[in-house]
Order: C-alpha cells, then sequence, then structure tokens
C-alpha cells in the first residue's frame, strides 16, 4: 500500500487537473480555485520529479554498484524543491513579471535549497 499511494495520488491529481484544465475558466474561478489549481499543479510534478529521479536512480545504480545516493527521503524532498521551479514561473507568467532577472533568481533559489538540502538530510 506504501509503494502504490504515490502512484494513486499521481492518477487522482491528474484527472483533477485535467478537469480544471478542460472545465473551468480562470476568470470565472474563486481565488480559492486558483489555489487549488496550483496545489494540484505541484502535487503532479512532485511525483513526476520523484519519479524521474527513481528511474535514475535505477540507471546509475547498475553503473555504480548497490550505492544507494539517494535515500528515499531525499529524493521526495529533492522533488518536493525541484518542483517548485516549474510553480514559480507559472505564478511568474501569470503575473506578468516573468523577465531574466526573476528567472535567474528562480535558479539561484533552487541551487540554494538543493545544496542546503544536499549538506543537512
Amino acid at each position: 500500500m506504501k509503494r502504490s499511494l504515490p502512484k494513486i495520488l499521481f492518477i487522482i491529481a491528474l484527472v483533477a487537473f485535467g478537469y480544471v484544465i478542460t472545465n473551468i475558466s480562470p476568470k470565472d474561478v474563486h481565488p480559492a480555485g486558483l489555489l487549488g489549481f496550483f496545489l494540484i499543479l505541484y502535487i503532479l510534478l512532485v511525483l513526476a520529479f520523484a519519479a524521474t529521479l527513481f528511474f535514475i536512480m535505477k540507471l546509475i545504480t547498475p553503473v555504480a554498484g548497490e550505492v544507494h545516493i539517494l535515500s528515499d527521503k531525499k529524493r521526495y524532498l529533492l522533488a518536493m524543491i525541484l518542483a517548485c521551479a516549474p510553480l514559480f514561473l507559472v505564478a511568474l507568467q501569470s503575473i506578468g513579471s516573468m523577465n531574466t532577472q526573476s528567472i535567474v533568481l528562480v535558479v539561484a533559489f533552487e541551487a540554494i535549497a538543493c545544496f542546503y538540502l544536499w549538506r543537512q538530510a
């Protein structure tokens, strides 16, 4: 059950995301609805990044031996950090302040957060 929970959550979030994208207009929704959209998007991105990191680890393990570079906890924390970048960029685009400086700041934030995670966890 513990291993299938992310898969079930991903399917539920994907269905909810598809429903929101196809049936709801942004101009007709309450601000809480926009928050829900960003929450669903964040859940999808976290699970997608976690799956990507899992498959990368599966590819690296035969080459590097049985060395586990990322534990499950660290993999999910890293996925949470990496999922923030596209979400920040979508939010910046939606308020119309996407420029080179804001992209550099998002990348710098991601780099600092990943470095902090790597050193602490």
